[in-house]
């Protein structure tokens, strides 16, 4: 894979990870807002691009404390991910495949979708702080 196109293609560097040259990280610049960087994660197959979290997210927010251990718990993550465009799997994965030429659109749903997390979660911390129900809308 040519990591200088993709990463001309989607805006920001891809570093590979695995001696194939089908897996990459995509360095971008944002965070959760406890500081906690934000996953995107790049797989190319031969006619398809895949941007996805590796499962960070929920893993992110498992670690924060909240109870993921249903379907009920997780439907904030589903509707977040559906509303932005991309999916939130049953292995708890954020993902959107797209054609290679594509590619660019797809990874502004991604990186809309990682956005609205963060401001989940902040709207989610002042919740705590001032004891709010946090919903989203579907």
């Amino acid at each position: 894979m040519d990591y200088a196109a993709m990463s001309k293609m989607i805006g920001y560097p891809c570093h590979p990870l695995d001696g194939e040259g089908t897996r990459a990280l995509i360095d971008i610049p944002f965070a959760f807002a406890d500081g906690d960087d934000i996953p995107a994660y790049l797989e190319v197959g031969s006619d398809s691009v895949r941007f996805f979290d590796d499962g960070e997210v929920f893993d992110h927010f498992d670690f924060r404390g909240l109870s993921l251990e249903n379907e009920q718990d997780t439907e904030f993550l589903s509707a977040i991910a559906v509303s932005n465009g991309v999916s939130f799997t049953d292995a708890g994965e954020i993902r959107i495949d797209a054609a290679p030429q594509d590619a660019a659109c797809a990874f502004a749903k991604y990186v809309a979708a990682m956005l609205a997390f963060v401001s989940w979660e902040k709207a989610w911390e002042a919740s705590k702080q001032y004891k709010l129900p946090i919903t989203v809308a579907k």
